[in-house]
């Protein structure tokens, strides 16, 4: 049975359009939502599964051994991309970057001024997307619900504005509603999404996950506590091995192409979620892309936040960084 509910987002302030799990805490998508970096507890003990049903995810079942980047290929990697990073800072090309990476098949990690705090922006969508889901594992019909668009547009200026809106006068499923706001990155589903869940159901989420949620506009996030989040993801270890795996294959369609994806051959899935922060001011804009990149059996995650003045740097600046973190992997395995 499809469920009509009719919502419309007309008259609502810009102080109504949040972000992500910050949309019914009255974050306008400009400020974003943001998290406090978050204390080792949020880190995640690796103990896999190999034999998923899913090539999205690895859950967290059962201990076995694994090969895994050596300290000296790690070394490597992390070498260049500081010797990058210092480049692009010496020519102007970016402000500041924070830079993650981890090898999950339990192996090693880096951080590269991983402690620095971003607006993430969009990145938020990925936490809602975890509350949405958990409301889907719990009612079977939750994502065959239809929603009415009567309107009403999140009107903030976007670098880059998803090629496919949704329609005043349509109806959709919160399922492709969801859609919408992970391969789009539409911001108007996923304000008409914000209205189809509580406060208290998104707060649910982040106690259980143990991570404090966002509450006001001056929250910042570090990019090894956001990188928890796709961790929680490919390791199933919060939503069941359906919605997980659903997730992560919806965030392998990302229209966005301009960063991670760049960087690695085409072939190469990728399931990730760019933010960005747009201004037109004397403050620095943002930019941001997170991922799992799925090389052949040994997939990895690359987190890459980077502050500037020109998108295109930007952007260069994250796709090379995947550049060199793949090539790296290749050659050493």
């Amino acid at each position: 049975m499809l469920f009509k509910q009719k919502i419309s987002t007309r008259g609502m302030t810009p102080l109504s359009l949040c972000c992500a799990a910050g949309f019914l805490f009255g974050i306008g998508f400009v400020a974003g939502v943001y998290f406090f970096p978050q204390s080792p507890r949020n880190e995640i003990s690796e103990v896999h599964e190999t034999n998923s049903s899913s090539s999205f995810i690895n859950p967290l079942l059962a201990c076995d051994q694994f090969s895994s980047v050596s300290n000296r290929q790690l070394n490597s990697i992390k070498a260049g991309v500081s010797k990058y990073l210092s480049s692009a800072q010496k020519e102007n090309n970016i402000q500041m970057a924070s830079v993650y990476f981890r090898d999950l098949n339990n192996g090693p990690w880096f951080g590269i001024d991983e402690k620095e705090t971003f607006i993430p922006g969009s990145l938020l969508k990925v936490p809602f997307l975890i509350s949405l889901f958990k409301l889907a594992e719990q009612d079977t019909a939750f994502l065959k619900k239809g929603i009415l668009y009567e309107g009403g547009r999140a009107d903030y200026a976007q670098q880059y504005p998803p090629s496919v809106k949704i329609e005043e006068g349509k109806e959709y499923t919160i399922g492709e509603l969801i859609e919408r706001m992970i391969k789009y990155s539409d911001n108007d589903a996923t304000l008409l999404l914000s209205q189809m869940i509580s406060t208290d159901q998104i707060r649910a989420s982040y106690i259980e996950l143990g991570i404090d949620s966002p509450e006001d506009s001056n929250y910042v996030i570090t990019v090894r506590t956001y990188a928890s989040f796709f961790r929680i993801l490919f390791n199933a270890t919060y939503l069941n091995q359906e919605m997980s795996a659903r997730a992560l294959s919806l965030l392998s369609q990302s229209e966005f192409k301009d960063g991670l994806r760049a960087g690695v051959p085409k072939e190469i899935v990728i399931s990730h979620k760019f933010g960005e922060r747009w201004t037109n001011g004397n403050e620095p804009s943002q930019l941001h892309d997170c991922g799992i990149v799925y090389y052949p059996n040994h997939p990895y995650l690359l987190c890459v936040m980077v502050r500037g003045k020109s998108f295109d740097q930007m952007s260069t600046f994250i796709k090379d960084v995947s550049k060199i973190v793949y090539t790296e992997v290749d050659k050493g395995l």
